[in-house]
């Protein structure tokens, strides 16, 4: 045998083959931790947790039931009237989404000295 002009190769070629088998152990080990619990979760099937506070669906159901259509949304909406003066008719100011704000507006107008109202109308905005 020739002698080995590099003494540290054999420990190179050990650490490098150690470190392979490793990798390769660890990746087999993985591998089965994972398929392990992916068949554990898979005997088991997911629980359902129920709310008693809360219906899955509207109870009692209505007769006959509607089926996938949504109920008719009713939409209102708050239109403020004012009078300039106690001989001139009512005028619209503006029209308002929320009870709130028109009662807001109303509330500024009587400030100055102004006679209001406030109508609920029917409003087909969504």
């Amino acid at each position: 045998m020739e002698p080995n002009p590099d003494p540290g190769l054999a420990r190179k070629e050990f650490a490098m083959r150690f470190f392979t088998k490793m990798m390769a152990a660890t990746a087999v080990v993985v591998g089965l931790g994972f398929a392990g619990s992916a068949t554990a979760n898979a005997a088991h099937p997911p629980q359902v947790v129920v709310n008693p506070s809360f219906a899955p669906y509207p109870f009692p159901y209505p007769y006959p039931f509607p089926g996938p259509f949504p109920f008719p949304r009713v939409d209102y909406d708050y239109v403020v009237f004012y009078k300039p003066s106690i001989f001139a008719p009512w005028q619209v100011y503006g029209k308002f989404e929320t009870l709130h704000k028109a009662q807001i507006t109303a509330l500024r107008l009587q400030q100055f000295g102004t006679a209001t109202r406030i109508e609920r109308v029917r409003g087909f905005g969504w």
